[in-house]
């Protein structure tokens, strides 16, 4: 309960600061919140038909075709950059 109240806080302040429109600056989290309360009842649903650890093994196999983009991939890299051309 905390680290929701922590991570709700901390990304508008810091959504706040990133994005031109202030109107925007709480949406990542607003989808995450949205996302996670549209897959509990069928997380649940999945679970009460095929148990505890066969609905970890689901979700885990969902989740692990993500792993090779992760989003740090898509950020600049300081390092190639050089100081003429923007990065």
């Amino acid at each position: 309960m905390t680290g929701n109240a922590i991570l709700g806080t901390t990304a508008a302040i810091v959504g706040n600061t990133l994005t031109a429109d202030k109107a925007l600056s709480t949406l990542p989290v607003a989808i995450q919140m949205t996302g996670t309360m549209l897959a509990t009842v069928p997380a649940a649903l999945l679970m009460a038909r095929i148990g505890r650890r066969g609905g970890f093994w689901a979700g885990t196999a969902i989740g692990v075709p993500g792993l090779p983009s992760p989003p740090w991939r898509s950020l600049p890299n300081p390092s190639r950059c050089s100081a003429p051309e923007p990065c």
